[in-house]
Order: structure tokens, then sequence, then C-alpha cells
């Protein structure tokens, strides 16, 4: 950008940030019949920590909430009064984009996105009505102001008739997009690419909506319940945590290979897909291996209707960043396709606290992306994410 040109002048959507659910979501909305089976809140010992029946998530709500916390992970606050009120509550949340110059934020659960297998421990019809209620509280929400609270719906994907309705509703209410898994076989339900989940892809697709895959989401089907039923974190190292949680951005990877290679996008010609919080300096290799072996294999000879794997994902498939220092190589090559995330009010995300040297969101676009052409800087931080999301 020019010199006369700064950060401040620059319309920001963050597309990836997360809504701690309020302790009394579930107990207050929902009927009494399903006793402790409801997600709800116990404070054990010094701490609010989540439960589903007699199942733990976790050791605190804090410790998806560090926004603003002045020690680094894995301290975190342990009770609600404590934790970041923006983190969720919708009037402070707007007070902190306020803050920190951002327009519109695209709203990702926290304790029903990272939990997802104790959901599956419980009957269907009350699987049913934590999702829904939680796709009303979202729509709750976001309604106060809704041109810059941006909700997706969640679904009872193990129902797919279900998840069709629930789709319909969401739209009436609001909603502007799916938040939704890519490896369904973990729980024993169909891959992505079978002819099973097309009612409902369908349906997304001409809803115009994208399907968002945020990473972690199918992690939790069941491989973390008993680590979070212990109550104890998963790697004791702090420095092993953070290279899992990097090893988690790069299984994206293979979801974007998925949705290419298992010919779902070509099915879908129209359907957005974008790939959460994994970030884009892999991208363009990812595709330039993909292009070579489709081309040195013979693929191409084999299925002459299909595209380049680099042409499906330039037509439609998305990539967020955050914190990348190298986002101009991967960006001018796909000019397109990537858009800016702050994961708020998460460990990793941009949220500067006391004592702690991380840079904030305007900071991170002035130092990362402010040496790129103009228009380029105003597609990764607006432009982009106004089509996909239909903003």
């Amino acid at each position: 950008m020019s010199e006369s040109d700064t950060v401040e002048q620059l319309k920001i959507c963050d597309v990836d940030s997360h809504v701690l659910e309020p302790p009394d979501l579930w107990t207050a909305r929902m009927s009494k019949k399903w006793g402790d089976n409801v997600p709800h809140i116990r404070r054990t010992g010094d701490r609010d920590t989540w439960f589903i029946g007699d199942l733990r998530l976790g050791t605190a709500v804090g410790g998806q909430a560090q926004a603003g916390w002045p020690e680094p992970y894995p301290a975190s606050p342990l009770v609600y009064a404590d934790a970041d009120p923006g983190a969720w509550q919708a009037e402070p949340r707007l007070g902190w984009l306020d803050r920190h110059g951002i327009h519109s934020q695209v709203l990702y659960p926290n304790m029903i996105a990272f939990h997802t297998g104790a959901i599956l421990s419980l009957e269907p019809r009350l699987r049913l009505e934590i999702i829904q209620t939680y796709n009303d509280f979202l729509s709750e929400f976001s309604s106060t102001a809704p041109d810059r609270l941006i909700p997706l719906a969640n679904l009872p994907w193990w129902d797919i008739e279900a998840s069709v309705a629930e789709l319909e509703r969401c739209h009436a209410l609001g909603h502007k997009g799916l938040n939704f898994g890519w490896q369904f076989e973990k729980c024993g339900l169909p891959p992505l690419r079978s002819a099973e989940w097309e009612p409902l892809l369908k349906t997304v697709e001409e809803m115009g909506w994208p399907v968002n895959f945020h990473v972690a989401f199918n992690e939790s089907f069941a491989e973390d319940q008993g680590v979070v039923a212990a109550g104890a974190a998963p790697v004791v190292d702090t420095l092993a945590l953070t290279a899992a949680s990097a090893g988690a951005f790069l299984s994206n990877a293979r979801c974007i290979s998925e949705l290419i290679l298992g010919r779902i996008c070509e099915r879908y010609p129209t359907l957005k897909f974008v790939s959460v919080e994994s970030g884009i300096g892999y991208v363009p290799f990812l595709l330039d291996a993909l292009d070579w072996q489709w081309n040195s294999l013979s693929t191409h000879r084999d299925h002459p209707e299909m595209l380049l794997p680099s042409e499906y994902f330039r037509r439609q498939i998305y990539a967020t960043f955050w914190f990348d220092p190298h986002v101009g190589p991967p960006a001018e090559l796909y000019p397109d396709n990537f858009m800016f995330e702050t994961d708020y009010p998460h460990s990793t995300s941009l949220s500067p606290a006391p004592n702690i040297d991380i840079k904030g969101p305007r900071e991170t676009i002035r130092d990362n992306l402010l040496h790129l052409p103009t228009d380029l800087v105003s597609k990764l931080v607006h432009g982009n994410a106004a089509r996909v999301y239909n903003l």
C-alpha cells in the first residue's frame, strides 16, 4: 500500500472467532426432564467446568478464552467472571471489535465445536435439542448487530434428514454458513464424498452458503474423550502442545485434497468451501504437488472431464490466515482465495494481553500486509469474506 494508506482505513472482516457459551445456555432454555445430561457448568474446586452428565469437558471454561489474560498459556481464567466478557456477551464483543478496528466477525462455537464426541453419547432427541438450542442462542447473539456478528449453523450431522431441516431453519434465522466436518467415517458415518450427503450439500449449495471446516472438529469424535474426562491437559509440555496444534492446522491440507480428489468440488461446482484456522503458507505447495501428480500419473487422461486440482481450489476453496508473516507469496498466487482471521478469544488468537508479546489485529495487518498492493490487501481483509459470506 502507498505511504498515505494506513491500516485504520481498512474495513476488516475477521472470519474466525469463537463464542464461549454462556453458563446457562442450555440449562435455562431446555426442558428439566433431561437433567444433568444437558451441557452444564459445575464449580469444581476453584474453576467453572463444562460437563455432559458426569463427563468432564476440559479443565476450565477459560481454557478457550485466554484473550487479554496476563499470563501465557496454559494459564487461563478459571471462572466466567475472570474471562474477557466479549468472549461470551454480545455488547462487550462489539466493544472489543471497536477497540481493535474490526468491522465484523464470523462466529464459531467453543464447547460444542471441540467436544463433538461427547454429544454422540446422548440419545438422538437430546442431541438435536442441544444443537437447536445453540443455533437459537447464536441467532439472538448476532441480532445485536446483524451486519457485524455473522452466525454459522451447526447441525445434527448424524441424521442427514434432520440436518437438512435444521439448515432450512437456520437459514430463516439469518445464519450465513455452515460449520461442518469432513471425516465422519471416524464415527461410523459415510465419508463426505459419499452420495448419501448429497441432500445436505445440495441444500447448502442452493442457499449460497459456504461450508466451513474448522481445525479440530473431526479430532474430537472420540480420541480426546478419555483425556478430557480425566480433566488433564492432552500434552503436559507446552512446546509439544504447540507443535501438536501446528499439526492440526496442517490436517486441513488433507481436507482440501479430499474436496478436490474426492470429486466433491466437481459434483457441487458452485459450493464454497473454507479451510478455517489452518494458515495459507502450505497451500501453493499442496496445489503444486496435486497438479504435478495429476499430470505425471496421467490421471488427466483418465478423467478429461475434470479440472486441475489448483483450478478447483481457485474456483471454490478458501483458506484463512492470522499470524502468518509470509502472506504475500501465496496471496499473490491466489488473491481471491484467502481471508483474515483473529481466532479471538483463544490462546492462539491475535488478542494482546499485559506482559505477553502478542500483536493485535491491526498491528499484525500493518506488519504483515501493508507492503502488498492496496487492492490485494482489501481483498484479504474484507472483499473475499464479503463475497464468501454474502455480507
